[in-house]
Formats: C-alpha cells, sequence, structure tokens
C-alpha cells in the first residue's frame, strides 16, 4: 500500500493518565493515536493501528479540540511488536523517542529529523530486520542502554553527536549494550565527542572490522568491560591517544586481532581485557602503565615477548616476561613462550601473580633459585608444563594451581609445603606420580580426577588427613599412600 501520513478523524477523546502521572487527552479512532499533554501543549505519538508498510509520524498535530502544537515525543512500546510497519519517516519537531518505542518490531528502516535528542533505553532493542538508520546531517543525539539491542540486520552506524557549546552539547557516550549482539555491524563511525564505550556496548558484533574515526578521538577516556567481547572480525586497532582505562574482558575472544600498540595515556587494563585471542603475537605496552591485571594477556597461544616502553616507571620486561619495576614479582609469562631461564632473578623474585604460566608452552622450568613461598591459584593451570623444580622456600600450593596441565610428576617430599589448595592437582591426565611431605592441610577436590594409575603419596601418618578437607580426595582413583 502506499505511504500514510495522518488523518484526523476526531470521534472521540477520552482522558487518560500518562507515565508521567498528568492528566492528557488521546484521540483515537484513527490508525494514528496522539495524546496531547495540556501543560506543555504538545502531543506524544502513541500508536499505530494500521496495516501500511510506510508510515509518517507527525511534527505537529491538530486534535480538533486543543489546537495544532507540535509533536515531541514518541512515546514507549507505541510500535512494539508490530510486524506491518516496514519504513518510518519521523518528521522535524519530534525530540524524544522513548524506552522500547519500536522494539520487536519488523521496521527495516528509519528517517529520523534534526530535531530529535535523545533514543531512549531499548528504544529499537530487538529488531532484527532494521537495516537503514538515517539521521539529519549535523545532528546530537543522546543514545540509551540497550537502544539498537540484537538489531542483527544493522551493518553500519554513524554516531550523530556534534559538539555545539551555544547548545550546552559537549560529549556524549556509548552507552552499555547500545549495539550488543548487532551481529552483521561491519563499520561503525565514531563522533568526535564521545567520552566512554560503555559495558558491553559491542558485545558479540562479530562482523565489526572497520572503528572509523576511533583512534583520532582526543575525548575518548574510557572503554568499558565487555565492550568489545566476541568481535571476532577485528584485526587490528588503532587506539584513540588519550584513552586511560580499558575494562574487564573489553577485547576479549578477538580472535583475529593481530597487534596491540596501547596508547600513551593509559593507565589501567582489566581483567582478561585481551585474553582469549589467538592471533595476538605483538603487545607494546606503554610509559604510563599503572595497574595491570595479571590476566589482561592471559592465553595468548601467539604471543613470545611482551615489549615496553623503558621510561615505564611501574613495569618491567626481562627475557619477554612482564615483572614489576623492582623484579620482585612475576606477573606475566607470554603463553607463546617455549623455553625461560629465571637464573638472573634469583637474588630478587618473591612472588609471581595468579595465572603467571596460565596456558603456558613452556614444558620444563625450574624455580629452584628463587625465594618463593607460593606457587598461588591457577599459576600453572591449563598449561603444558611436564616437568617443575620448585624452591626449598616453598609453604603453600593454591587452589587450581597445576589444574588440567600437563604435568607428569612431582617430588615434594623434601619440602616442608604446609597447604595444598582445592584443586591444586585436580584432572591431570598425563600424570604418574605425586609425592609429598607432611601438608598440614589440603583442600576439596585437590586430586580430583586422578586415575588408578597414578602413585599418590603423603610422607605422614593417615591420622594427620582428618584435618584436611572431608572432601580433599573426591573423584579421586589414584592410589594414595601414607608412610610416616
Amino acid at each position: 500500500m502506499k505511504a500514510k501520513k495522518l488523518i484526523l478523524i476526531p470521534l472521540l477523546s477520552i482522558a487518560l493518565l500518562s507515565g508521567c502521572g498528568q492528566e492528557e487527552e488521546t484521540v483515537v479512532g484513527s490508525e494514528f493515536n496522539y495524546t496531547y499533554n495540556a501543560d506543555l501543549q504538545t502531543y506524544s505519538f502513541t500508536a499505530y493501528g494500521g496495516d501500511d508498510e510506510t508510515i509518517t509520524i507527525a511534527g505537529e498535530y491538530d486534535d480538533g479540540t486543543n489546537g495544532l502544537h507540535p509533536v515531541t515525543t514518541i512515546e514507549t512500546f507505541c510500535l512494539e511488536g508490530n510486524d506491518a510497519v516496514k519504513n518510518v519517516i519521523v518528521e522535524e519537531g519530534v525530540i524524544d523517542i522513548m524506552s522500547d518505542a519500536f522494539t520487536a518490531s519488523s521496521i527495516q528502516s528509519i528517517t529520523l529529523p534534526a530535531s530529535l535528542r535523545n533514543i531512549e533505553m531499548n528504544a529499537f532493542a530487538n529488531c532484527s530486520a532494521l537495516s537503514e538508520i538515517n539521521f539529519a546531517s549535523n545532528s546530537s543525539i543522546t543514545i540509551g542502554d540497550g537502544a539498537f539491542l540484537n538489531c542483527t540486520s544493522l551493518e553500519e552506524f554513524v554516531y550523530p553527536f556534534v559538539i555545539d557549546q551555544e547548545a550546552g552539547l559537549y560529549f556524549t557516550s556509548i552507552p552499555a549494550n547500545a549495539f550488543s549482539g548487532c551481529t552483521s555491524l561491519r563499520s561503525f563511525t565514531f563522533s568526535d565527542a564521545i567520552i566512554e564505550i560503555g559495558e558491553a556496548a559491542f558485545y558479540n558484533c562479530s562482523s565489526l572490522t572497520n572503528l572509523i574515526n576511533f583512534n583520532t578521538n582526543t575525548m575518548l577516556v574510557s572503554i568499558g568491560a565487555r565492550s568489545f567481547y566476541n568481535c571476532s572480525s577485528l584485526t587490528q586497532i588503532n587506539f584513540a591517544p588519550n584513552i586511560q582505562t580499558i575494562g574487564a574482558y573489553a577485547f576479549y575472544n578477538c580472535n583475529a586481532l593481530l597487534s596491540v600498540a596501547l596508547p600513551t595515556a593509559l593507565g589501567s587494563i582489566g581483567d582478561y581485557a585481551f585474553a582469549n585471542n589467538d592471533a595476538l603475537s605483538s603487545i607494546t605496552l606503554n610509559a604510563n602503565l599503572l595497574n595491570i591485571a595479571s590476566t589482561a594477556f592471559l592465553n595468548l597461544e601467539a604471543l613470545e615477548a611482551f615489549t615496553i616502553d623503558e621510561e615505564n616507571e611501574h613495569f618491567a620486561v626481562v627475557d619477554g616476561v612482564l615483572l614489576n619495576k623492582d623484579l620482585t614479582t612475576l606477573i606475566a609469562v607470554p603463553a607463546g613462550k617455549t623455553s625461560l631461564d629465571l637464573t638472573s632473578l634469583a637474588s630478587s623474585l618473591q612472588t609471581m601473580e595468579e595465572y603467571a604460566f596460565y596456558g603456558s608452552a613452556i614444558e620444563e622450568v625450574d624455580l629452584s633459585a628463587l625465594n618463593i613461598e607460593e606457587i598461588p591459584s591457577s599459576a600453572f593451570a591449563s598449561s603444558n608444563i611436564k616437568e617443575i623444580t620448585l624452591p626449598s622456600t616453598l609453604k603453600e600450593i593454591g587452589e587450581y594451581a597445576f589444574y588440567d596441565s600437563k604435568l607428569v610428576s612431582l617430588d615434594l617430599s623434601a619440602l616442608t609445603v604446609e597447604k595444598i589448595g582445592a584443586y591444586a592437582f585436580a584432572n591431570l591426565t598425563d600424570v604418574t606420580s605425586l609425592t609429598f611431605a607432611s601438608p598440614s592441610y589440603v583442600g576439596g577436590y585437590a586430586f580430583s580426577g586422578l586415575t588408578s594409575s597414578v602413585n599418590l603419596t603423603f610422607n605422614c601418618l593417615e591420622s594427620q588427613s582428618e584435618n584436611w578437607s572431608a572432601d580433599w580426595r573426591m573423584n579421586c582413583l589414584a592410589n594414595v599412600t601414607f608412610s610416616a
């Protein structure tokens, strides 16, 4: 059918209470419903009941009773779930599109006016057919959380916000989940006014390859948690220069990403920020970094060495391994590194971070010259470590320390290890023997998954195990021997 605009049929007026508690009038009897706000002397578009594929939402309206006034708002749920309308034209005058206005509808295109200022939360969420959004030139629009969530046909988006100091428009943000699940989104053009990318803003945008103006936006300072999670088509990221924080999981599972040169202003990198990226082979750490989560670069199979600006006052790189500046703490070993000699650090290295060797390709490592008292949680989990020599100073082995690693055997009978954490030696499919002296405590499921071919020996009385976790050997079939 041909495009249809408002046909005024003022047959009936009824009084309604609006969402903000004001008394309003809604005109019914037409395919288009508009509500009059007497206090503001404006109308809101509230519903469409026709079956036209193309409709126009008026910018001004006369209900025959209250006179001609602007239509400033497209109300909540006005076209929710509508499967008839495919194309929407919004006339000049409309300022706000309220939350869930078009959610789960079948619209394919929408044309928006220069007057529009706000697109509220989930306004176009789950509009799986929406592929074309036409903004007026020089628009400045604020977008709410989840505004375009799961718009799976949307391929390109140019963020419509132009700085206008006279109008008080200085900056904006890409809010949480704004484009999450837009699996066809290939290209996104950033406004120079964007100061923050919110949590999960581009979550699972698996086709995203082109971040236009991302590297030139001098106002952008923060990238939120999970913001580019599973953006598996991104191959390269040129960061904006003034970014100060990158949140947890921000670029997690971006499996096509090849290299990362971090922005000079960056001070903090969150947990798993760049983790699980199979192709990432080059990372250059900047001079101003203050905080790096030990899991920030976890499980990067192609990464053989970190590099760092030597002017950084908080971190250092020795033989490709990331440490703190005074070389007392080992933070992360690149997963792709195949050998490691820590002899030069014998006089300084005292601790290691959790997950330090997680996923490491190294098969043999000698820590005997170090002054380390604890192997922390998950330190060697999922690694290829087959043989390890531990220092005489060792007192504690943390939870999941060697979980799912390739460890073949370990004899700690000469060491006074006091505590073995939960799941510390669980899921060791290649292990043949484990020998300990007399630990004071063994955590739950510490040896879970060991088979009957494994010899598990404790050089202590069996009665001592009464102080251990009640389920320390749960799901363990190993041949357990106690000998005083």
